[in-house]
């Protein structure tokens, strides 16, 4: 999918009323040679105290003048809390589509994430991050997908984080003799994370 396109469907979701009304969350965040686009929107189906939501995102990352990289999720996960004060960690699916260069492909991924609060200084919080898909549930030019990412944010105000944070994200081709390097995405960032 077209970076272009991509922008424009978050411009889309960005003035959208219903992500207001509902209870989303929107994010971005940057470094000199990469970005990332991430929204989320509630699940209403409770089980217990779980709760779900249905999240997006889109990174595009230029760092090599070869092989540009384009990938675009969608998800489902399944969060609650896990004991610690406004803490809460989740389990979800991650489908995904990524284009790197001339190579492109899909898979489902499994992972989920970790919000956690500091008692006493719940304004900083660590999101921890982790999804794989393994060969057999992965397609096109790909072996497989990792991503891990580490985040160390602080609330402003209660609906706005700004965060410095870390992230790897690796998507090894399929073919003999492909250039492009195992890692796709990598190093650090910053960005804001907005609730609404």
């Amino acid at each position: 999918m077209k970076r272009s396109a991509m922008l424009g469907w978050f411009a889309a979701l960005l003035a959208s009323p219903t992500v207001y009304a509902a209870g989303g969350a929107l994010g971005l965040d940057f470094n000199d040679s990469s970005f990332r686009l991430s929204g989320a929107l509630p699940l209403y189906h409770f089980v217990g105290d779980t709760v779900g939501s249905v999240e997006g995102g889109y990174l595009y990352d230029g760092q090599h003048d070869h092989d540009h990289v384009n990938f675009g999720h969608v998800g489902v996960l399944a969060s609650g809390n896990f004991g610690l004060p406004d803490s809460t960690a989740g389990i979800g699916l991650r489908g995904f589509y990524a284009k790197r260069g001339d190579f492109g492909g899909q898979g489902l991924a499994i992972g989920g994430q970790v919000d956690v609060r500091f008692p006493g200084l719940n304004r900083l919080g660590v999101l921890g991050t982790l999804y794989y898909a393994p060969e057999v549930l992965t397609g096109g030019d790909y072996k497989n997908y990792f991503e891990f990412g580490l985040d160390l944010g602080y609330q402003i105000i209660r609906p706005a984080t700004v965060y410095v944070g870390y992230r790897r994200l690796e998507l090894p081709l399929d073919r003999p003799g492909a250039h492009p390097p195992d890692t796709a995405d990598q190093g650090g960032h910053i960005g804001i994370r907005l609730s609404f």
